[in-house]
């Protein structure tokens, strides 16, 4: 990971307790990749915005 870093790179570390829900997952990742507001909080919407981060849009 710190090679992957020392190249720009980015590590997001998440505590499993807030991955037991669906909606955990969401907020989980919203926060940690500092989603827009119009993330819709669904499978789809944290794919557009993973794709987005990607520049995969």
């Amino acid at each position: 990971m710190s090679r992957l870093e020392a190249k720009g790179g980015r590590v997001h570390r998440f505590d499993s307790r807030d991955l037991m829900t669906e909606q955990g997952v969401y907020r989980s990742f919203a926060e940690a990749l500092r989603f827009s507001g119009y993330f819709g909080g669904n499978w789809d919407a944290l794919v557009d915005c993973l794709d987005d981060l990607c520049g995969g849009g």
